[in-house]
């Protein structure tokens, strides 16, 4: 008679800032459960029949080959990595997926997601996918999203690409042998917002300063340094763009040596609720009842985010705290009036187009050079980028 299986081993429930790994061999093709995680890391290196992940928060996922579907449910500011059959979100919310699935991800009243193709290897991977009845010759169709949230729910941006991403190698303790991946490179993608197949929800006026170049805000605006923790004038909030290349670390603490909780994509908007040494600790969202979120602003003379004038911030982005609640809802005005005042209420000359465009080229080519004056040279940051594409 077949020994009856342990149900805690194909579990990680109710966790606080802890790490669960699953190595080869432990989970062998069995349902597997996340639920109730926040500040956790979770690491499934072995194949499974189907994955459900629910209420989340401020984690990282990895998920290897799932046979069947892997479901994602009211999750938060997750960043999840996937293999499998399909993908499946509901209710989620500023998460980051890495997928690997050969049928279309589905997504269902979710905003703010980023979605990018896997790029995770580890021993064992090519075996997890033929166990898992994956062929990796299939085409990886991580992007061809399909968004079943219904068009007139106006709740922001649903989804958009993340830029190809190099190869994250993972070893697994214990496991004596190279990590290893039998998935083709994905082909270099732009990370700019894509519409879902839905009609888009967001209005085009709101959703332009967030495409723009990433560069561009900072010099025209010439906003204070983030190193100066300088308290915005009259209460108003600030806010940073992530201008480098690659991923931006978010810690629980203003050091490289804290741990890490989540991480920031490039283009991606956060609000500040404090500046001090180089580093920015992020304005939590409404109920939000974690932990401090800090990013670094800087590696030594490269800038990694860079204060954006709130003219440039898009209104779905405004809102982590009181007083940027008021800045959008006070006097009385509601989101259209603001939307036209920012994107088009009164028109624009041909004349003026014409030398914003040509400030902006200008601004691409010099913004890799743009730093933050005064500020020390901090090694005080960490990305998924190897060293030498620290500066690109």
């Amino acid at each position: 008679m077949a020994a009856a299986l342990d149900k805690a081993n194909y579990m990680a429930l109710n966790l606080k800032n802890e790490t669960v790994v699953k190595k080869p061999g432990q989970i062998a093709g069995q349902q597997f459960v996340v639920d109730n995680l926040k500040g956790c890391q979770v690491h499934v290196f072995d194949h499974c029949q189907q994955v459900t992940i629910d209420d989340c928060e401020d984690s990282t996922i990895v998920i290897g080959p799932c046979e069947d579907s892997v479901f994602a449910r009211d999750c938060k500011n997750c960043v999840i990595h996937v293999v499998a059959q399909q993908l499946r979100t509901r209710g989620c919310l500023d998460c980051t997926f890495f997928l690997w699935v050969p049928t279309e991800p589905v997504i269902e009243a979710s905003v703010g997601l980023r979605i990018g193709a896997w790029h995770v290897s580890y021993p064992g991977l090519s075996r997890h996918m033929q166990a898992a009845k994956l062929n990796p010759g299939d085409p990886n169709k991580w992007d061809k999203v399909y968004d079943f949230t219904p068009a007139d729910e106006d709740d922001g941006e649903h989804w958009r690409r993340v830029a190809r991403r190099p190869e994250l190698p993972m070893k697994i303790e214990g496991v004596d042998a190279p990590c290893d991946t039998p998935l083709p490179k994905p082909s270099p993608v732009s990370a700019s917002p894509v519409a879902s197949p839905r009609p888009a929800r967001r209005a085009p006026a709101a959703a332009a300063p967030a495409a723009a170049a990433p560069a561009a805000a900072a010099p025209a605006a010439q906003p204070a340094a983030p190193d100066s923790g300088a308290a915005p004038a009259s209460g108003e909030a600030r806010y940073f763009r992530v201008v480098y290349s690659g991923v931006v670390a978010v810690r629980d603490g203003p050091s490289r040596d804290a741990s890490e909780v989540g991480e920031r994509m490039p283009g991606d908007i956060v609000e500040a609720a404090e500046v001090q040494e180089g580093w920015i600790r992020l304005q939590p969202p409404p109920g939000f009842t974690g932990g401090p979120r800090w990013v670094c602003a800087k590696v030594g003379t490269t800038t990694l985010l860079d204060e954006v004038p709130l003219s440039e911030v898009p209104l779905s982005a405004r809102g982590g705290s009181p007083r940027a609640r008021e800045q959008v809802l006070g006097s009385g005005k509601g989101q259209g009036a603001t939307e036209a005042k920012a994107g088009g209420g009164g028109g624009c000359s041909p004349v003026a187009m014409v030398l914003a465009l040509l400030a902006l080229a200008l601004l691409a080519v010099l913004g890799t050079q743009h730093t933050l004056d005064g500020a020390p040279s901090i090694r005080c940051v960490e990305t998924l980028s190897p060293a030498p594409d620290l500066v690109r």
